[in-house]
């Protein structure tokens, strides 16, 4: 009778083990992401904002046209003229140090 008694819970606590075992998911549960907004989109937006920045038509923001963004211009003009490209305006725009 004794070794009913030890052998009972320990009979027990293997069901149990693999009972919770076997609930166990197979896959990782899915997420979905929200959908990030399209490259062609954000650069179609921030060229707009560089041509309605670009008061002198030059095609670089220079002088008072970067007066908006003087805090952030070693950050933006990355080849260190003086002045801020299209494409230097998008990719600071994408990076998000222009908002």
């Amino acid at each position: 009778m004794k070794m009913f008694k030890i052998l009972t819970p320990v009979v027990a606590l293997a069901l149990s083990a693999g009972a919770v075992l076997a609930q166990a998911p197979t896959t990782a549960p899915t997420t979905k992401a929200p959908a990030p907004q399209a490259p062609a989109a954000a650069d179609a937006a921030a060229e707009a904002k560089f041509v309605l920045a670009d008061k002198n038509k030059s095609g670089f923001l220079e002088g008072a046209e970067l007066d908006a963004w003087k805090v952030d211009l070693a950050k933006i003009d990355t080849n260190r003229d003086g002045k801020v490209s299209k494409d230097e305006f998008v990719v600071a725009s994408k990076a998000g140090t222009i908002k």
